[in-house]
Protein backbone atom coordinates (compact mmCIF):
# COMPACT_ATOMS: atom_id res chain seq x y z
CA UNK A 1 0.00 0.00 0.00
CA UNK A 2 0.75 3.65 0.25
CA UNK A 3 1.54 6.18 2.90
CA UNK A 4 0.88 9.39 2.24
CA UNK A 5 2.82 12.36 4.45
CA UNK A 6 1.92 15.36 5.17
CA UNK A 7 4.58 18.53 6.23
CA UNK A 8 3.37 21.77 7.48
CA UNK A 9 4.97 24.80 6.08
CA UNK A 10 4.47 27.94 7.66
CA UNK A 11 4.39 30.95 5.57
CA UNK A 12 3.25 34.83 5.58
CA UNK A 13 -0.39 33.94 4.55
CA UNK A 14 -0.49 30.89 7.30
CA UNK A 15 0.19 27.43 7.27
CA UNK A 16 0.51 25.49 3.99
CA UNK A 17 0.03 21.66 3.43
CA UNK A 18 2.85 19.98 1.38
CA UNK A 19 1.53 16.41 0.55
CA UNK A 20 4.46 14.03 -0.19
CA UNK A 21 3.62 11.04 -2.14
CA UNK A 22 3.76 7.20 -1.25
CA UNK A 23 6.14 4.98 -2.54
CA UNK A 24 5.26 1.19 -4.30
CA UNK A 25 7.33 -0.94 -2.32
CA UNK A 26 7.19 -4.57 -1.63
CA UNK A 27 7.15 -4.43 2.14
CA UNK A 28 9.08 -7.23 3.46
CA UNK A 29 10.30 -5.97 7.36
CA UNK A 30 9.22 -2.51 8.88
CA UNK A 31 11.98 -2.32 11.41
CA UNK A 32 13.77 0.90 11.21
CA UNK A 33 11.15 2.34 8.58
CA UNK A 34 10.26 5.58 11.34
CA UNK A 35 14.00 5.87 11.68
CA UNK A 36 15.13 6.05 8.30
CA UNK A 37 12.00 8.52 7.66
CA UNK A 38 13.47 11.07 10.12
CA UNK A 39 17.15 10.66 9.09
CA UNK A 40 16.27 11.30 5.37
CA UNK A 41 14.05 13.62 6.15
CA UNK A 42 17.20 15.66 8.59
CA UNK A 43 19.83 14.66 5.58
CA UNK A 44 17.19 17.11 3.84
CA UNK A 45 17.07 20.01 6.57
CA UNK A 46 21.22 19.66 6.38
CA UNK A 47 21.27 20.48 3.36
CA UNK A 48 19.11 23.54 3.16
CA UNK A 49 16.23 21.40 1.22
CA UNK A 50 12.64 22.54 1.30
CA UNK A 51 10.08 21.04 3.79
CA UNK A 52 8.86 19.20 0.84
CA UNK A 53 11.99 17.60 -0.82
CA UNK A 54 13.12 16.68 3.17
CA UNK A 55 9.53 14.96 3.15
CA UNK A 56 10.53 13.23 -0.06
CA UNK A 57 13.97 12.30 1.23
CA UNK A 58 12.55 10.52 3.82
CA UNK A 59 10.24 8.33 2.22
CA UNK A 60 12.96 7.52 -0.23
CA UNK A 61 15.13 6.08 3.24
CA UNK A 62 11.87 4.62 4.48
CA UNK A 63 10.81 2.58 1.52
CA UNK A 64 14.50 1.34 0.85
CA UNK A 65 14.29 -0.05 4.27
CA UNK A 66 11.36 -1.73 4.21
CA UNK A 67 12.11 -3.77 1.42
CA UNK A 68 14.37 -6.08 3.50
CA UNK A 69 14.87 -7.22 6.67
CA UNK A 70 16.46 -5.76 8.96
CA UNK A 71 16.37 -1.75 9.94
CA UNK A 72 19.91 -0.93 8.14
CA UNK A 73 19.54 0.68 4.52
CA UNK A 74 20.50 -0.51 1.45
CA UNK A 75 21.59 2.79 0.01
CA UNK A 76 23.65 5.76 1.26
CA UNK A 77 21.53 8.78 1.20
CA UNK A 78 24.06 10.45 -1.42
CA UNK A 79 22.34 7.91 -3.62
CA UNK A 80 19.11 8.76 -1.96
CA UNK A 81 19.33 12.35 -2.47
CA UNK A 82 20.78 11.89 -6.17
CA UNK A 83 17.83 9.78 -7.27
CA UNK A 84 15.28 12.43 -5.79
CA UNK A 85 17.48 15.16 -7.38
CA UNK A 86 17.43 13.93 -10.95
CA UNK A 87 13.45 12.72 -10.73
CA UNK A 88 12.95 16.78 -9.19
CA UNK A 89 14.26 17.78 -12.62
CA UNK A 90 12.57 15.01 -14.74
CA UNK A 91 9.65 16.37 -13.48
CA UNK A 92 10.08 19.57 -14.25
Amino acid sequence: GQVRQHVGEKNAGGETLVEIPGREVKVVDVTGAGDQFAAGFLNGLTRNASLAACGRLGTAAAADVITHVGGQPQKSYATLVMRELIGTLAKA
